[in-house]
């Protein structure tokens, strides 16, 4: 009986672990992509304010990203990394049309790595 109470106990113990990752995860996408609608809906007319709230969002990742590379593939945040640096450039030189592009694909990224980490058969199997 003391084995099956500490097995439930340790068991209880990894779901908790494993809800406060995916709370972080979540609070995490809905932040970034917050950001990210912001920028598309407010900030594209202008050359300056674009990059200003392209930095805010890259300030942003970079805060979540340190607690996000023990729970997250590596090579999401790279690509994520990369979609950044390329909508700041995009951002600098007035290329509206990909700068859009570029922030739909981080809009859909950023909920990629909620649904890769959310619990269901297709992320056991």
């Amino acid at each position: 009986m003391k084995r099956f109470v500490i097995a439930l106990i340790l068991m209880v113990v990894m779901v908790g672990i494993g809800g406060v990752s995916l709370w972080h995860v979540a609070h995490t996408r809905d932040t970034l992509s917050a950001q990210v609608l912001h920028i598309q809906n407010h900030a594209l007319d202008n050359r300056e304010d674009s990059v200003r709230e392209l930095n805010i969002l890259i300030n942003l990742w970079s805060e979540r990203k340190q607690w996000l590379v023990h729970h997250v593939r590596h090579s999401m945040m790279e690509d994520i990394s990369k979609s950044l640096s390329r909508a700041v450039v995009y951002a600098e030189e007035g290329e509206k049309i990909k700068l859009r592009a570029e922030l739909a694909e981080l809009y859909w990224m950023f909920h990629g790595i909620y649904e890769d980490e959310q619990i269901s058969l297709d992320n056991i199997f």
